[in-house]
């Protein structure tokens, strides 16, 4: 992430499978962090990531939104880098109701399943503003090894271990 709020609240907690244990806090809702797509649009806020490890494929995720400081409006972005101006946008979370302690299915449409290795949320609002929070998110799809090029058709989806 680009900042945690103590060592409690660090960016691994959001993907440890344990809910209500000490989610990922921003330290404040700044929005003092650049995220540049590669179409040169950028976006203002705190972020989390994960490195997959892998090129994979997400097909949907599962947000699971702990306290009240969970995400308003935010964008979820790939790349196979890691690198700022090289992000794709796959979904945008915007005008999420205040809703805690409920975990919610997010799919991707068919046009954004794109390669990525590198998985990022930012934050552009927070419910409750002062901190950003993802208490844990879950990433469902395939390895681009699973893909069939002949057919072009998923021949696996399954949770992406990390």
């Amino acid at each position: 992430s680009n900042n945690d709020y103590s060592m409690k609240h660090q960016a691994w907690r959001a993907f440890d499978f344990v809910k209500n244990n000490y989610p990922w806090y921003s330290v404040y809702n700044t929005r003092n962090y650049d995220t540049t797509k590669s179409d040169g649009t950028v976006y203002n806020g705190n972020w989390v990531q994960i490195d997959i490890g892998q090129n994979v494929i997400v097909k949907y995720f599962e947000i699971y939104h702990y306290g009240g400081h969970n995400v308003k409006h935010g964008h979820i972005l790939t790349s196979l880098t890691g690198e700022d101006g090289s992000w794709n946008e796959i979904y945008t979370i915007y005008d999420r109701p205040n809703v805690s302690n409920v975990t919610e299915t997010y799919n991707v449409e068919d046009i954004n399943q794109i390669i990525g290795r590198y998985y990022r949320i930012v934050f552009i609002e927070s419910h409750n503003n002062g901190h950003n929070e993802l208490a844990e998110w879950t990433l469902y799809g395939y390895s681009s090894s699973e893909i069939n090029p002949q057919h072009c058709r998923v021949t696996g989806l399954s949770l992406i271990h990390i």
